[in-house]
């Protein structure tokens, strides 16, 4: 190549093999340098006892931290920046491997890229209503890499062998990778000492926290519960629909709550940051919270209660509360009138007084078997607190025995 020849010009002149070549090497090497710090990320999140908060943290609906700190980041009981980590490095080995590049194994390693990529956005946008930056970066990666072994693959290869080369595994990864996400555990599920062993900063933060009696007390309202009455444990939610943070802490207890359903039980009271409902709020934080809780408290009134809790979280923004009513299947003309009358919000106070009383002083504040967490945590860290609940539990009853 002539000395002094622009960037562009050169690469124009370089063999097709060899641009193909590089253009994987510096993929490989962004997707490996994103997949590491997915992986410090991840690691935090399952250490920090809930105090962590990444740079990708930036809102509800764009959260690294409520994807990487979610059931889902993991596949196989292993974290899956660490599978893409590996996944990363192979695309650099086999494009700096001497002779041909092996066409057929990048084109394969790329289509079980795509494909789990599409499971994971699926998982993102469908079921966990955020956005991970460094995950949506990594399946573009994704996308470009399989073009780069289409292209090479299209020109020295039959058409149905590329095909099948790439359609194949991004369909078989689809399929494994679905399967899995339909049943992929928080984390293994672990005893008190192999907690202690395994997490001991998580360890001694949570059983250092102070033990409150009668959390869960009926004479405060009514309660909404989820999960069994007679549960081993009983966690008391202090939330705020318009609270970010209290969003998070929904999605984690709520796939608590659902691969625990008789051992855990989740009681819901309200607690707006919003000095229209809440006394004890020196200034405006949430404007919509205390019309959310009250609405919520209508739903209620017509045994729609969870079904309108869970909507109010998926969607933060302001709300025509009588419409999600409606598209929810509510008798409007009664969730009108209870809007305009005074229980609902009585009800709402209700929870607010007793809260003041507990001393929750901001959202989420939980109760897990009494002991107070303020802030939420990741899901994986919910599921470690009721194993040692439940194992405090077991150990009390045998006790008895």
């Amino acid at each position: 190549m002539t000395p002094g020849m622009k960037p562009a010009a050169r690469i124009a002149m370089m063999p097709r093999h060899l641009v193909i070549r590089r253009a994987i090497i510096l993929l490989g090497v962004a997707g490996l340098a994103t997949s590491l710090v997915m992986l410090y990320v991840h690691h935090q999140l399952a250490v920090s006892s809930g105090s962590y908060t990444s740079f990708c943290n930036v809102s509800e609906q764009v959260n690294c931290d409520a994807v990487l700190g979610s059931r889902y980041a993991y596949f196989l009981g292993i974290p899956v920046a660490v599978w893409t980590t590996a996944t990363y490095l192979a695309f650099i080995v086999l494009a700096v491997m001497p002779g041909s590049l092996p066409g057929f194994a990048v084109a394969a390693l790329a289509g079980v890229s795509v494909g789990y990529s599409i499971v994971l956005a699926f998982v993102s946008f469908a079921l966990l209503s955020t956005v991970c930056l460094m995950c949506a970066g990594l399946y573009a990666l994704n996308v470009a890499l399989l073009a780069l072994a289409w292209v090479h693959l299209s020109p020295v290869a039959p058409r149905p062998a590329a095909a099948a080369a790439v359609l194949g595994p991004l369909v078989v990864a689809i399929a494994v990778g679905y399967g899995t996400t339909r049943s992929a555990p928080a984390a293994v599920e672990l005893t008190e000492a192999e907690i202690a062993a395994e997490q001991p900063d998580f360890y001694r933060w949570y059983t250092s926290q102070p033990v409150v009696a009668g959390t869960p007390d009926a004479r405060f309202g009514p309660i909404h519960s989820r999960g069994a009455p007679g549960a081993a444990v009983t966690i008391v939610e202090f939330s705020d629909f318009a609270c970010t943070h209290c969003a998070s802490a929904h999605h984690a207890l709520k796939a608590v709550i659902d691969r625990h359903p008789d051992e855990v039980r989740l009681i819901f009271r309200h607690f707006p940051l919003d000095p229209s409902c809440n006394p004890t709020v020196p200034q405006q934080l949430h404007p919509s919270a205390c019309d959310s809780a009250i609405a919520a408290e209508c739903a209620g009134e017509q045994d729609r209660f969870w079904e309108y809790h869970d909507y109010l979280f998926e969607h933060q923004e302001p709300l025509d509360y009588v419409a999600v009513a409606a598209a929810l299947g509510l008798q409007v003309e009664g969730f009108r009138e209870c809007l305009k009358r005074g229980g609902a919000r009585a009800t709402v106070a209700r929870d607010v007084r007793r809260g003041t009383e507990l001393g929750v002083k901001s959202t989420p504040t939980t109760y897990i078997n009494g002991r107070a967490i303020m802030g939420a945590l990741a899901e994986s860290l919910y599921e470690h607190a009721v194993a040692i609940e439940m194992g405090r539990a077991r150990a009390a009853t045998t006790m008895l025995r």
